[in-house]
């Protein structure tokens, strides 16, 4: 069995189809842009604060069935305020028969030292539909 079908068999299949690693650094990687939130389905954010955006990371990850293990996850500038990050976690591939990859990307604020969730989305990458293979924000077919 695969790391991915391992990692998808975590997933509960109405997670993924509805609508609904690596350590962080301090700095955002500067080589690398974050898509843009409008690319991500919005997903439930909670109210919570970490002290490192790591732990936000395995939270939210938790509450869908998975673990940081196998996650790529990246802390990258936020491209209009400097005080916030974007963390990207991406899980790619997965082998399913719909879904081949998953991420999710957070924009995070900081205050006395605590990390929160800001908005939260959800992107898929689909195996059949007009753009396989290709990340949307809409439920695979």
């Amino acid at each position: 069995m695969t790391i991915g079908k391992t990692i998808f068999g975590l997933l509960t299949a109405a997670t993924l189809f509805a609508g609904g690693a690596t350590a962080l650094s301090a700095k955002g990687d500067s080589d690398k842009t974050a898509p843009p939130a409008s690319d991500f389905a919005p997903i439930q954010r909670y109210a919570i604060a970490y002290d490192r955006p790591r732990d936000l990371a395995e939270f939210y990850l938790s509450e869908f069935g998975l673990k940081t293990y196998g996650a790529k996850i990246e802390q990258l500038d936020h491209p209009t305020n400097p005080d916030m990050r974007v963390m990207l976690i991406t899980i790619d591939p997965i082998e399913d028969g719909s879904v081949n990859g998953v991420q999710w990307r957070f924009d995070l604020s900081s205050n006395g030292g605590m990390w929160r969730t800001e908005t939260a989305g959800m992107r898929r990458k689909c195996s059949k539909g007009a753009n396989p293979n290709e990340w949307t924000r809409e439920v695979c077919p």
